[in-house]
């Protein structure tokens, strides 16, 4: 077994997402690039992962891991160590140390969604990391359950709340008409889309009027979109 290349950022952000889904399938593009697809028990949210070939430059087809947390506890145990994988194994080593973790069977595991139509939408805006840690921090406080979109072709509101009677917080954003739309935006999604977002990031989030969602981290090599949409208030 040879050494395989990988750059820690992918595992850690792959970490930071399994809030979504515990279950990792690694695939490959034709042009040998890194897919992660995948969506939560439900359908309510899903994300679309790309990466260059370096960042997890493994042989074969697929690469599965039933619980990536158990995975990535082992992988961060031994720091940042040599990766080698034979057909169900993959060893871990760094120094004199070195543990195997069986790989899991890619057909055990539901695939996720392999495209999602999210076309023309009406509004982008952009949601800094700062922006991120306070509006987490407040569906902290609020026990925040949904979050209400409300805005125009010129500014949209987040409103964070429990129930429509309880405690609420509100954020405004500054926002970019990309449809010339006039009419106005409100519906609800929850709140947790925001918690499975991996902090201290950067991302742009554009907006369907119709109640659709696709949020974008900021990164020059990775490309990360997770889309969600409307729900009952």
């Amino acid at each position: 077994m040879s050494n395989v290349q990988y750059k820690i950022e992918l595992f850690d952000l792959l970490k930071d997402l399994t809030s979504i889904n515990t279950q990792v399938v690694f695939e490959k593009d034709d042009e040998g690039n890194i897919l992660v697809r995948r969506s939560d028990s439900e359908s309510t949210i899903a994300y679309q992962l790309k990466a260059p070939k370096e960042y997890f430059d493994f042989e074969s087809e697929q690469i599965a891991f039933y619980n990536y947390p158990e995975f990535y506890q082992y992988f961060k145990a031994l720091g940042e160590p040599d990766l080698s994988i034979n057909q169900k194994n993959i060893t871990l080593k760094e120094g004199s140390s070195k543990t195997s973790y069986l790989l899991s069977n890619p057909e055990s595991i539901p695939s996720g969604p392999k495209s999602i139509n999210f076309k023309d939408p009406d509004i982008r805006l952009q949601l800094t990391s700062e922006d991120l840690d306070e509006l987490l921090k407040m569906i902290g406080l609020i026990n925040g359950k949904k979050a209400q979109i409300i805005g125009d072709g010129k500014n949209i509101t987040f409103k964070i709340f429990h129930t429509l009677h309880d405690n609420t917080f509100e954020k405004t954003f500054a926002a970019e008409n990309l449809s010339n739309f006039t009419d106005e935006i409100d519906f609800v999604m929850f709140s947790t889309t925001f918690s499975n977002l991996p902090s201290k990031r950067n991302y742009v989030i554009e907006i369907k009027s119709q109640g659709f969602i696709k949020i974008s981290l900021v990164d020059e090599n990775i490309k990360l979109d997770i889309y969600t949409g409307r729900v009952k208030s």
